[in-house]
């Protein structure tokens, strides 16, 4: 009867490693399909860089103003998109200046390639220093923007006439 039991105890302990084993193997299954996935996918999701190529150009602005501040400019392709998706106005670069005395402002920037066509500058002076154009209750910040027909070239001497109040680039693209 003792040798029964003792199969009966050693079947019972055999069918618990045995679960504890198949366990063990269906979860590295699991992770092995679950690793095999990330490998097949990872060439439809994966980052593809591109080489990035800039095309530098120096600027020397002179904007026309009334009163000194600070002045933001802001640098567009002209176009940007293709087909059905191209649209006016593609900002890649922004900075802000301060001008006193209606100096000229020498701005390099690095145009993007392969992301847009044509060079535009916009640029407005904000007057009450919040940083933003025409807040609620201000009403009197320039703003003015230039098509760069010398473009492409390494520099550039533009007029920047800000002539139109409380205006966004969208607003004054020809």
């Amino acid at each position: 009867m003792r040798a029964q039991e003792s199969r009966v105890h050693q079947s019972r302990g055999l069918a618990r490693r045995g679960r504890l084993a198949h366990a063990l193997l269906a979860r590295r299954a699991r992770l092995a399909h679950a690793l095999l996935a990330l490998i097949c996918l990872n060439p439809l999701v994966g980052c593809i860089n591109g080489d990035a190529v800039y095309y530098v150009v120096d600027l020397e602005i002179d904007v026309s103003l009334d009163a000194d501040g600070p002045i933001t400019l802001t640098a567009h392709h002209a176009t940007q998109g293709e087909g059905l998706l191209a649209h006016p106005l593609g900002p890649f670069d922004e900075e802000v200046f301060e001008v006193v005395d209606d100096a000229a402002i020498s701005w390099q920037i690095a145009v993007p390639q392969h992301e847009g066509e044509g060079l535009i500058v916009y640029g407005w002076q904000d007057r009450d220093g919040d940083g933003v154009l025409c807040a609620p209750g201000v009403d009197d910040e320039p703003a003015g923007l230039t098509v760069v027909e010398a473009y492409p070239a390494h520099a550039i001497a533009i007029e920047l006439v800000l002539d139109a109040t409380c205006r966004g680039p969208e607003a004054l693209v020809p």
